[in-house]
C-alpha cells in the first residue's frame, strides 16, 4: 500500500515493512500495489528497514549466500566478502536502492 508520495518518491507498506522506491508513476496514497525486488538489490545493512530470520548460510569462498524467511517466502542475499560467514539463526537486517523498487498495479 502506498502510503505516502512526493515528488515522484513513495513510502510503501509491505509485510516486510515500508520501503521506498522511486518508481511510482500516477498512483496515489492508498493504492494497492505490488512490488518487484530483484534478490540482488538487496544489502545487508545494521541499518536497514526489513529484519529477516535467517535459515541457514552457505559460505562460498569470497562470499556467502543467505537463505532468508521473508513472511514464509524464501529470499537468497548474497553477501561479497562477509565478515560473518555463518549467519543462520540470526536476525539479518537488509536495505534496499529505492531505484530497485518497482511499484507495479495491484488490487
Amino acid at each position: 500500500t502506498i502510503e505516502r508520495s512526493a515528488d515522484g518518491r513513495a513510502s510503501l507498506r509491505t509485510l516486510l515493512g515500508t520501503l521506498e522506491s522511486t518508481h511510482l508513476g500516477d498512483r496515489a496514497a492508498g493504492s494497492q500495489v505490488l512490488l518487484s525486488v530483484r534478490t540482488e538489490a538487496w544489502t545487508i545493512d545494521a541499518a536497514g528497514a526489513v529484519a529477516l530470520p535467517c535459515l541457514q548460510s552457505t559460505y562460498l569462498g569470497k562470499l556467502a549466500q543467505h537463505e532468508l524467511d521473508a513472511s514464509g517466502l524464501r529470499l537468497r542475499v548474497t553477501e561479497l566478502n562477509p565478515p560473518v560467514a555463518d549467519r543462520a539463526g540470526q536476525t539479518v537486517r537488509l536495505s534496499v536502492d529505492p531505484a530497485q523498487v518497482i511499484v507495479l498495479d495491484g488490487e
